[in-house]
């Protein structure tokens, strides 16, 4: 092997790599924190990004109630983009908006749905409301997120913790 041949190979290395926490701007949070009467409850990371669980499960948590979502919460674009995908399957609604450079995010869990394939949507407008998992039996109201890289789907899957620190966050009164 040539060292123009390692050059070639390192640069398309680099050009398909998952960015892992390297996001750049205009990423807000896909879950609104409560205005609850003036104290504003912030949305939370309440099961973190694993190899099993490749995404992130959002809701709230307080002293009273514990993890909780109360009902209507709005679940929103976590970029710009153009939905690509809403689909009613077994673990509630669930929609799929293509960011472009290959950056796509995943929402599932949804009571309803607000958007349809091929709408262009802004980041922090909403895709529907935060719903159940049909087959979990605590029936916790939550979201759940993944931020998809190069594909769709399983293996394209990165663990955005990192990166949510600096995204946009919004207000949200019940």
């Amino acid at each position: 092997m040539t060292s123009r041949d390692l050059i070639v190979l390192l640069a398309v290395w680099l050009a398909t790599r998952p960015r892992m926490g390297v996001f750049g701007s205009g990423w807000s949070w896909p879950v609104p924190d409560i205005d609850a009467g003036g104290v504003r409850v912030p949305a939370i990371v309440s099961s973190g990004w694993t190899s099993k669980h490749p995404a992130l499960d959002i809701m709230f948590h307080n002293a009273q109630e514990g993890y909780f979502a109360p009902e209507g919460v709005p679940v929103r674009a976590a970029r710009a983009g153009k939905v690509w995908s809403t689909l009613l399957g077994r673990r509630g609604w669930s929609v799929v908006v293509d960011h472009g450079g290959g950056w796509k995010t995943w929402y599932q869990h949804l009571a309803n749905v607000q958007v349809v394939p091929g709408q262009v949507v802004e980041a922090g407008e909403d895709l529907g409301k935060m719903g159940i998992d049909p087959l979990d039996q605590q029936q916790v109201r939550h979201l759940h997120f993944a931020v998809w890289q190069g594909g769709v789907g399983d293996g394209s899957s990165v663990d955005p913790t990192s990166g949510m620190q600096t995204w946009a966050r919004s207000l949200w009164t019940p």
